[in-house]
């Protein structure tokens, strides 16, 4: 298992690497058939139970409610209440997102809240629309 981001994981098999983001996508590849990883099989039904299996080793972080991709942003928020994060994922130079930019763009914030007090979401991983 490895960590990249908040809330991104890649579980790898001797034969399978699963890669699950936070905004709910995901990659699958057979790695015994495509070892460079061309042929993203995630949303092949073939796969499903494959996809299952490996989803249970993601980590649980139940320190975090929600992961809510909006357009350029990530918001991740805490399940304790506290102030929402959020990341601009254009900022190619933030990859480890150290650089919280909720207080400067307390709009998208708002927005963000809003869209989930509105849309009760049933999984963590969020992709928002405008």
């Amino acid at each position: 298992h490895t960590t990249f981001g908040l809330g991104n994981h890649t579980i790898s098999t001797e034969r399978w690497q699963y890669i699950h983001y936070f905004d709910g996508s995901a990659e699958l590849y057979d790695l015994h058939k495509d070892p460079n990883e061309f042929v993203n099989l995630a949303n092949d039904p073939e796969f499903a139970g494959t996809k299952t299996k490996l989803r249970q080793y993601l980590p649980e972080e139940p320190q975090w409610k929600y992961y809510v991709r909006y357009h350029n942003y990530k918001a991740v928020v805490p399940a304790d209440g506290s102030a929402m994060k959020l990341f601009d994922l254009a900022y190619r130079n933030d990859v480890n997102e150290q650089k919280n930019i909720a207080k400067d763009y307390p709009e998208v914030v708002s927005k963000v809240e809003n869209w989930l007090t509105e849309n009760p979401p049933g999984t963590k991983y969020l992709t928002m629309a405008d």
